[in-house]
């Protein structure tokens, strides 16, 4: 997922503007994941993280040789939701995030529950996927 448009060091005012509209969308995951209501859902923490927003950028140890000079500005996004009515939760719906991120093309969602593992490929086009 392309989140900015870039992956340098934002240095100029608009680069700097973007940096912080991703992170305040971001820090809202209730409105990015469609969630039903019924559900209850609300979120108990968050973690963002990304050389562009000034954290220190994590050692890379898998192996492959980079370009000396280049670090890709990957952003991680953690959160944990509760549920007051989980059964209810039959779904979550990507759709609103693919209308904050226009430039994503496609989401591979991994799955693992109490019935089994999946993995699912979203689209702008096919954005739920059942639980």
């Amino acid at each position: 997922m392309n989140l900015v448009g870039f992956e340098h060091a934002a240095s100029s005012d608009a680069d700097k503007a973007k940096v912080a509209a991703v992170r305040q969308q971001l820090e809202q995951p209730l409105k990015l994941f469609g969630l039903s209501a019924a559900a209850g859902c609300k979120e108990d923490q968050q973690e963002l993280e990304s050389p562009l927003f000034g954290d220190a950028p994590k050692a890379d140890d898998d192996g492959d040789e980079h370009e000396h000079g280049h670090q890709h500005s990957d952003i991680g996004a953690h959160y944990q939701l509760t549920c007051a009515t989980p059964e209810k939760l039959t779904q979550v719906d990507l759709a609103p995030l693919f209308k904050a991120f226009p430039a994503t093309q496609k989401i591979n969602v991994q799955l693992i529950g109490p019935n089994g593992q999946k993995g699912v490929e979203t689209t702008p086009a096919k954005a739920a996927v059942a639980f």
